[in-house]
């Protein structure tokens, strides 16, 4: 269990940093139609980990 929970947190975090990379790489105008999709993955990310045993 605690194997997941690393890799849901490694996910995660890389994720964020995709998002932080993106947000730099591509102009705000641009990037707004995506943005649900990147929280709602960031979200399932979140989910995966907070789900019980």
């Amino acid at each position: 269990m605690r194997a997941v929970l690393q890799f849901a947190l490694g996910h995660n975090l890389a994720v964020d940093a995709c998002l932080i990379l993106e947000k730099d790489a591509v102009p705000p105008a641009r990037m707004m139609p995506d943005n649900p999709l990147r929280l709602g993955r960031n979200l399932l990310a979140r989910g995966a980990k907070a789900r019980p045993r």
